[in-house]
């Protein structure tokens, strides 16, 4: 790869007069004055904002309110000081190009934390679930800013390169991380439906204790084995491979599983003559 170093010091003037444009530095300047006014709202209100939300019940709809208040005030905030501040720049007629560019990428992010928050909400409150919500969100929001910008297509391009050749298959880099995002989606789907469903049959009073956990775990068993098999699907990976995988199990479970598969299943009847 030929690297032209006298090239980029004869840029250097022309890019150095670009940064230092009197239009650029105005946007930056509402930038820097949005997230400054958006900080300090958040000093002054989230701990009243958090004292008002553990003041009511855990599942009550004013706490999801609140809760969903919370995760889109930052954005929404900043949102607003940037439509202001070009508005302002407009009525001067400077240039906004960079304020326009900002404007759909915080409304992205305000929904997109809303929706993986929603999502969030079929699962069991842990730490380890809200550090999740925050890195699925963040990865959601780099691919969606790629796209807004125009970069995406070379950033896919540049991980499709990346790839190993196995047998007549190729596995790129690009297609594991698409096959990863899905399972991480479709899972989530998953356990969120299967909880529902569980939330549904616990509360039925024509079903047994014995039987709401059969089928509830029947279910979690069957949409994350579902959830598996179309994300495979859906990257292109041809279903008939598994059968190699189904064979290694069958002779797994025929010379060394046999008393776990038994014990398994003796116990899923035991539970169900409950």
């Amino acid at each position: 790869m030929n690297f032209d170093f006298q090239a980029l010091v004869d840029r250097l003037p022309a890019l150095l007069a670009a940064l230092t444009a009197p239009a650029l530095l105005y946007q930056v300047g509402v930038l820097l004055v949005s997230a400054l006014a958006t900080w300090l709202l958040h000093r002054i209100y989230n701990e009243p904002l958090r004292a008002r939300i553990y003041g009511h019940p855990q599942h009550s709809l004013r706490r999801f309110s609140l809760r969903t208040l919370q995760r889109v005030l930052l954005p929404a905030a900043m949102l607003v000081g940037v439509l202001v501040g070009r508005g302002i720049l407009r009525t001067m007629q400077h240039p906004v190009h960079l304020l326009d560019a900002a404007v759909p990428l915080l409304i992205s992010l305000a929904a997109i934390r809303l929706l993986v928050y929603g999502l969030r909400k079929g699962f069991p409150v842990t730490p380890q679930l809200k550090a999740w919500e925050n890195i699925i969100a963040g990865s959601i929001w780099a691919m969606v800013a790629l796209h807004l910008v125009g970069w995406l297509p070379a950033v896919e391009t540049a991980l499709d390169d990346i790839a190993i050749s196995m047998g007549g298959s190729r596995i790129s880099l690009l297609a594991t991380i698409k096959l990863l995002a899905l399972i991480a989606v479709l899972l989530t789907l998953a356990f969120w439906v299967s909880g529902v469903i569980e939330r549904r049959m616990r509360a039925s009073p024509n079903m047994t204790p014995s039987l709401q956990v059969a089928f509830g775990k029947f279910s979690k068993v069957f949409l994350i084995g579902l959830a598996f098999l179309l994300a495979i699907d859906a990257v292109g990976i041809d279903l008939t491979t598994l059968t190699v995988f189904g064979g290694a199990l069958g002779v797994g479970i025929g010379f060394g599983l046999q008393r776990i598969t038994s014990n398994f299943i003796s116990g899923f009847i035991l539970v169900l003559d409950r």
